[in-house]
């Protein structure tokens, strides 16, 4: 067992992989698996299910049981009644001790290098308190995995604090699965908005930049997202056309947070363009929410969307 228990800022502290959990049977033993892979050796491992309804708890228990000297210190942390991501995210961080937390979702994969490669990172950076490297696409299909990498933008990484914040509003795309935090500082600024339990991300990236933390980037690829029909952005297991859970908290945290900050800025772009996405997200919603046909039309009403889709249509016809 790993008897390093320091959390003080050394070339090797203690770090917290955080495994967030919910009916994630089919999958929570790879991710456990890749925890315990990883070349960088002084981890605590804490698993946080959000009352899973499947046998996650009772896997994870035994898994950790059996392999809990790997890790400096392990921890199963339940609930009895189902609360949402962003709860069940703070819960682990709450539990953990770690100079530096790596949450992952317990159907995502952390490759063996991780952890070292993003430790070497800050011991070099010593400003930085939160760290955001690439991650790859893992897709189910018919004749097995496919991996893809999934690109962040790097020119973010380029801007002041401020700068990002203002892109940071705007949505730009940031890995969930490559993000490194400093324990502390996520815990100074109140660690997850639980105001909007289903959509764990933006609302924290937001929270962070808000407070003045520069956002720092790492291009290389540390862990895979599982892109399957039960991720929480997924709306194929109900037949729905968008999850209605999460784009409730996603509709909250526009007309509560975005909107304000926006019109504060001018972002007069950015105000047309969220109020456009509302709109429409509400007319899908009000028609009944289905996989069909008026729902695709529907969702072409989205500008920037559209947009996209037709320089994409252009990129084909004339490259």
């Amino acid at each position: 067992m790993n008897t390093n228990l320091s959390n003080g800022m050394t070339e090797k502290p203690l770090v917290s992989i955080i495994v967030i959990t919910y009916n994630s049977s089919k999958f929570v033993l790879e991710t456990l698996e890749s925890a315990k892979a990883q070349t960088y050796q002084n981890i605590e491992l804490i698993v946080s299910d959000d009352c899973s309804i499947d046998d996650t708890v009772e896997l994870c228990r035994l898994w950790i049981e059996k392999n809990k000297e790997r890790f400096v210190r392990t921890e199963l942390v339940t609930v009895v009644n189902n609360t949402g991501i962003a709860p069940n995210c703070n819960r682990g961080l709450y539990s953990s001790e770690g100079v530096w937390v790596k949450l992952i979702a317990g159907d995502d994969i952390l490759l063996p290098n991780c952890i070292n490669t993003m430790v070497g990172f800050i011991n070099k950076e010593k400003k930085c308190k939160v760290l955001f490297a690439q991650n790859a696409l893992l897709r189910e299909v018919s004749l097995g995995d496919h991996v893809a990498i999934n690109k962040f933008n790097d020119n973010l990484f380029e801007l002041s604090a401020k700068k990002q914040f203002k892109q940071i509003v705007k949505g730009v795309a940031l890995n969930a699965q490559g993000s490194f935090y400093n324990r502390l500082m996520l815990q100074k600024i109140g660690g997850f908005e639980e105001s909007y339990p289903f959509m764990e991300d933006w609302p924290l990236y937001v929270k962070i930049s808000e407070n003045g933390y520069r956002f720092f980037g790492l291009n290389s690829i540390v862990a895979l997202y599982r892109q399957h029909d039960n991720n929480i952005s997924s709306s194929k297991l109900l037949n729905n056309y968008i999850n209605a859970k999460f784009y409730k908290s996603y509709e909250d945290f526009i007309i509560r947070k975005i909107i304000f900050v926006v019109i504060k800025r001018g972002m007069i772009v950015s105000l047309l363009n969220f109020t456009n996405k509302l709109v429409v997200m509400r007319i899908i919603l009000i028609m009944g929410n289905k996989q069909n046909l008026f729902s695709k039309l529907i969702s072409t009403l989205y500008i920037p969307s559209a947009i996209a889709s037709i320089k994409r249509l252009l990129n084909k016809l004339y490259n």
